[in-house]
C-alpha cells in the first residue's frame, strides 16, 4: 500500500507538472493588471501570485499594524465523507478570511478586516492614511485602480471609496437591497459579497450572493459609477474566491463545487471546468488550476478545451513565475522547469529544478528572483534558481497571506497583525519599527467586553431583562438615544448577547467607529442604520432581547422572538 501510494503520488506530480509547463505564469492577464494600473490580491488578474519585481533578500522589519482578532466565516471542516470515501479529515475549501489580505502600490497598503474595517496605510515606511468601518464583515481584499479603491462586503454592496481621502464616491446593492439576516454568527445580507473583485478595462466583475435559496448572481458593473453593464443568475452555485480573468472569460470558483467560466461580454455559461473545489483559482495563459478541493490537492485543466485532460498535485499553495512553477504542501516546497518539462517530454525527474523541505507552508508568493513562504512565526526567503534558504523574516504568528513588490514584503497573520518588511536602505526602514495604533484603543486584542462601565438604568435594565430569559448567549437589538460613548459600553457590560446597534443613518458611521476603536464592532456589536420610517432592516423574528424605546409597536413585535425566548422592553 505504501508503495503503491508513493506511485500514485509521482505519477499526480508528473501529470501536475506537465499541466504546469504548457501555461504562461504571470503571462498575459496579469499584464494587462499591471499596466492598467491596477492593484489586487494575488498579484495579478491570474491570480498567480508573481510579482515580476522583488526586494529581493535583504529585508528589514519596517512596520506593525493589529488589525483586529479576526472572525472567519468558517471554522474547520468535516472529519471525513464517506460519499467521497475521505476517512481524513477535510482541508478547509472556503478559508480566504482567516487573516486581512494586503493589497500593495506604489505607496500604499490597503486591507479589509472581519471585523469590519478598512484600512489605507502609506509606505513607506507606514503611517496610517485613512480608516473607514462598514456596516459587514469585508472577507475578500479590495481592488485599487487608480486613485479608487473598490470594495464588497457581507452587506451586500460594493463601494469606490477615494484613494487618499476614503470618501466614498458612488456604493451600490449588488443585486438590490435586501433585509439582513444571521449568518456565520453575524448579521449579514442574505446576497453577500464573497468573491474577490475582478477589474478589467473600464468593468468591475463581482459575485453576489451565498445561499442559493436567496438567490445568487455575477455582476459586471461600470466602474465610473457603479451602473450595471449585466447581471446573471447562477442558480445552485454559491460564488466564493477570488474571480480571474481567463482570456474572455471570467472564471468563478464556487468553493465547495468546481469553478464555472462565463463571457466577460454578456455574462453567459460557457461551462464548468471539471477541476478541484475551493476557492483558489489561477490561470495561466489557457490553463486553469484550482484547489484545495476536499483531500488538499490542486487539478489543472484548459480553459479552452472541453475534453482537457485533468491532473492532480497535493498541495494547498501555488504561485507561478514566467519560467517556474513553485508548490507548496505540508512537507516542502517545489520548484519546476517548464522548459525542461517540454524538452524532455514531461520527464519531471529532469524537470524539477529544487526541492527545499519546509514544514507547514500556509502562504506563498514569488517576488522577482526569490519565493516567499510563510508558515508559523516566520516568513522563509528562498532563491527561485536553487532554493536556497537566503533570510528568514520574523513574525508574530502564523503568516496566512503575502503580497511583495519592489519596496519590500507585506504579511497578515492569523491573529490579524499585519507585518512590513521594506527593502534595506528604504526611509523610515530600521530597527525601531513603528507600531501602527490608529489612535485606537488596543484593535480587537482588548478585552471584548467592558469591564468596569459604570452601572447606570440601561445596563440595569438589561441584566434584570436577561435573567427571566436564562439565556447565555443570544442576539439583543438596542434602538435607544444616545450616543455611544456613553451608551455602548453599558448595553455590552455583564452580558455575553451579540449586540446590534439600530441607529439613524446620520449616525450610524459615528456608532461603527467608536465600537472598532474600542475592539467590539464584529466581535460584540454590529451597527445598522434604521430605515427613514424608522424600522429595523432586518428579517422578523430573530431577536431575543430588544430595547425597543425608539421603535414603533408593530416593529418591536416583528423583530423579536415570540416567547419564551424573546421579550420586549420599554
Amino acid at each position: 500500500m505504501k508503495d503503491s501510494g508513493r506511485e500514485a503520488g509521482r505519477a499526480g506530480l508528473m501529470a501536475f507538472a506537465i499541466a504546469l509547463a504548457l501555461g504562461m505564469a504571470c503571462g498575459l492577464h496579469g499584464l494587462r493588471a499591471a499596466e492598467a494600473g491596477v492593484a489586487t490580491a494575488r498579484a495579478d488578474n491570474g491570480r498567480t501570485s508573481c510579482s515580476p519585481v522583488g526586494p529581493g533578500p535583504a529585508l528589514a522589519l519596517a512596520w506593525q499594524f493589529d488589525s483586529g482578532l479576526p472572525r472567519p466565516a468558517w471554522v474547520g471542516e468535516a472529519r471525513g465523507s464517506l460519499w467521497q470515501k475521505i476517512e481524513t479529515s477535510l482541508v478547509p475549501r472556503a478559508a480566504d478570511d482567516l487573516a486581512p489580505v494586503p493589497v500593495v502600490t506604489r505607496d500604499a497598503v490597503v486591507l479589509g478586516t472581519t471585523l469590519d474595517g478598512l484600512f489605507c496605510i502609506a509606505r513607506p515606511p507606514g503611517a496610517i492614511r485613512w480608516s473607514r468601518w462598514l456596516p459587514a464583515p469585508v472577507r475578500y481584499a479590495p481592488v485599487v485602480v487608480g486613485d479608487r479603491l473598490f470594495v464588497g462586503a457581507d452587506d451586500g454592496v460594493v463601494r469606490a471609496l477615494d484613494m487618499a481621502s476614503g470618501v466614498t464616491r458612488w456604493e451600490r446593492p449588488v443585486p438590490r437591497p435586501s433585509p439582513w439576516l444571521p449568518g456565520n454568527q453575524r448579521l449579514v445580507s442574505p446576497v453577500p459579497i464573497r468573491t474577490g473583485m475582478l477589474v478589467s478595462g473600464s468593468t468591475l466583475y463581482v459575485g453576489a450572493g451565498l445561499f442559493p435559496i436567496e438567490g445568487t448572481w455575477l455582476m459586471a458593473l461600470n466602474l465610473a459609477d457603479g451602473s450595471e453593464r449585466w447581471s446573471v443568475p447562477l442558480g445552485n452555485t454559491s460564488p466564493q474566491g477570488y474571480l480571474v480573468e481567463a482570456g474572455e472569460d471570467v472564471l468563478v470558483p464556487n468553493g465547495r463545487a468546481a469553478p464555472v467560466l462565463h463571457r466577460r461580454s454578456d455574462g453567459s455559461l460557457r461551462r464548468a471546468l471539471a477541476s478541484a473545489n475551493g476557492t483558489l483559482a489561477v490561470v495561466s495563459g489557457t490553463e486553469s488550476f484550482s484547489g484545495p478541493g476536499a483531500s488538499g490537492a490542486f487539478t489543472g485543466s484548459s480553459t479552452a478545451a472541453r475534453e482537457a485532460k485533468i491532473i492532480s498535485y497535493p498541495g494547498r499553495h501555488l504561485a507561478v513565475s514566467p519560467g517556474t512553477s513553485c508548490l507548496a504542501n505540508e512537507r516542502e516546497v517545489l520548484a519546476l522547469d517548464r522548459d525542461a518539462l517540454r524538452a524532455n517530454a514531461g520527464d519531471v525527474a529532469r524537470a524539477v529544478r529544487w526541492k527545499t523541505p519546509l514544514a507547514g507552508a500556509t502562504a506563498l508568493a514569488i517576488g522577482g528572483d526569490h519565493v516567499f513562504v510563510g508558515h508559523t512565526n516566520a516568513v522563509s526567503v528562498l532563491g527561485l534558481a536553487d532554493g536556497r534558504n537566503v533570510a528568514v523574516l520574523k513574525a508574530p504568528g502564523v503568516v496566512a497571506a503575502l503580497a511583495v513588490d519592489a519596496t519590500g514584503v507585506v504579511g497578515s497573520t492569523q491573529d490579524g497583525r499585519v507585518i512590513a518588511w521594506n527593502r534595506t536602505g528604504t526611509p523610515g526602514t530600521g530597527e525601531a519599527p513603528v507600531r501602527l495604533a490608529a489612535e485606537r484603543a488596543a484593535v480587537g486584542h482588548a478585552r471584548l467586553t467592558p469591564a468596569a462601565a459604570p452601572p447606570d438604568a440601561t445596563g440595569e435594565r438589561i441584566r434584570r431583562a436577561l435573567g427571566p430569559l436564562g439565556l447565555r448567549r443570544g442576539w439583543g437589538l438596542w434602538t435607544g438615544t444616545g450616543t455611544p460613548d456613553a451608551t455602548a459600553a453599558s448595553v455590552l457590560a455583564g452580558n455575553e448577547f451579540s449586540w446590534v446597534f439600530a441607529v439613524p443613518a446620520s449616525e450610524a458611521e459615528a456608532w461603527r467607529e467608536h465600537l472598532g476603536l474600542h475592539g467590539w464592532l464584529g466581535h460584540r456589536a454590529s451597527v445598522v442604520a434604521r430605515a427613514p420610517d424608522g424600522s429595523v432592516p432586518v428579517v422578523g423574528g430573530i431577536f431575543n432581547l430588544v430595547l425597543a424605546d425608539a421603535l414603533e409597536p408593530a416593529e418591536a413585535r416583528r423583530v423579536v422572538c415570540p416567547p419564551p425566548s424573546g421579550r420586549e422592553l420599554r
